[in-house]
C-alpha cells in the first residue's frame, strides 16, 4: 500500500489565509477603485431609460414654476404648475388606451385606444418631455470641466460626481450638456453665481441619479433639475379619484 503523505494543520491554515488574502485584496482593489470622471460620464451618458422621476424648478422675481415627469413603459405623467397660477398650468396623465388632463379643476378624458390621430398628437408630446426631463448629454463637457469634477465612492454601491461653485468650464458643460436649459431662456455663463451638481451611478457606470441646480447673481432666481429613480418606476397608477370623475371628451374640445 503506498504510503499516504498529509499537510500539516499550519500548511493548511498557510495556503487558506494566502487565498482568503488574495480574495480580499482583490475585491478591496474592486471596491475602492474609481474610474476617471472622462470615462464615468462618457459611459453614463449612454444609459437607457425606460422609467424615471423628474423635477424642474425655474424660479425668478416674476413666478415660480415647477414642471414634473413621471413615466415607465405603460403609464405617463406629465404637470406643469405656477406660483401665482397661470392659464398654462397642466396636468397630464396616460395610458395604453387613455389620455387624462385637468381643465378648470375638472378631470376629462380621451379615448385614444383607437384613433390614430390622437395617438400622434399625444405621443409626440409626450415623447418630447421625455427627452427633456431625462437629458443627459454629458459629452458636452470639455476637458477642462472634467478635469475640475473629482469621482468619489458612493458607499459599495456605485460613484458620485459631486461639484459646488462658479467654475466657469463646469457652468459652461452643464448649459451646453442640458436639454432644459436650452429648453428655457438660456442663461449667459456670466449670469450665474453659482452651480450645484451631483452625479451618481452605480457600479456597472448606469446613471442612477442627476442633480443640478444654476443659480443667477444679483437673486435673479434659479433653474433646478432632478432625474431619479431611474429605470426603477416599476408601479405607476392613475389615481382612482381621477379615472373615476373623468369626463370623456375630445382633442378639438381641448384645444378650444
Amino acid at each position: 500500500m503506498a504510503n499516504r503523505q498529509h499537510l500539516s494543520p499550519k500548511i493548511i491554515g498557510l495556503v487558506i489565509g494566502i487565498i482568503a488574502a488574495v480574495l480580499i485584496l482583490s475585491a478591496s482593489y474592486i471596491i475602492l477603485s474609481k474610474p476617471s470622471s472622462s470615462t464615468l460620464l462618457s459611459n453614463s451618458s449612454t444609459t437607457t431609460i425606460n422609467s424615471a422621476r423628474s423635477v424642474i424648478k425655474i424660479k425668478s422675481s416674476k413666478e415660480n414654476v415647477t414642471q414634473t415627469l413621471e413615466f415607465n413603459d405603460q403609464i405617463n405623467h406629465i404637470a406643469l404648475t405656477s406660483n401665482p397660477a397661470n392659464s398654462q398650468d397642466q396636468n397630464y396623465w396616460s395610458s395604453q388606451d387613455r389620455v387624462y388632463t385637468k381643465l378648470k379643476d375638472k378631470w376629462y378624458y380621451l379615448d385614444i385606444s383607437n384613433k390614430q390621430a390622437y395617438k400622434m398628437f399625444f405621443g409626440t408630446m409626450f415623447s418630447s418631455s421625455k427627452k427633456l426631463f431625462t437629458s443627459h448629454n454629458f459629452d458636452k463637457f470639455d476637458r477642462a470641466a472634467l478635469d475640475k469634477l473629482k469621482v468619489k465612492l458612493d458607499g459599495l454601491s456605485g460613484y458620485h460626481i459631486s461639484y459646488q461653485g462658479s467654475d466657469a468650464d463646469i457652468i459652461k458643460g452643464i448649459l451646453e450638456s442640458s436639454q432644459v436649459t436650452n429648453s428655457q431662456a438660456t442663461p449667459l455663463a456670466n449670469q450665474i453665481e453659482k452651480v450645484v451638481l451631483n452625479i451618481k451611478t452605480d457600479r456597472h457606470q448606469n446613471l442612477r441619479d442627476l442633480e443640478y441646480k444654476l443659480i443667477y447673481k444679483q437673486d435673479m432666481g434659479s433653474i433646478s433639475f432632478h432625474l431619479s429613480n431611474i429605470n426603477e418606476v416599476n408601479k405607476l397608477t392613475i389615481p382612482k379619484n381621477i379615472t373615476s370623475q373623468a369626463k370623456e371628451t375630445s382633442l378639438e374640445n381641448l384645444q378650444k
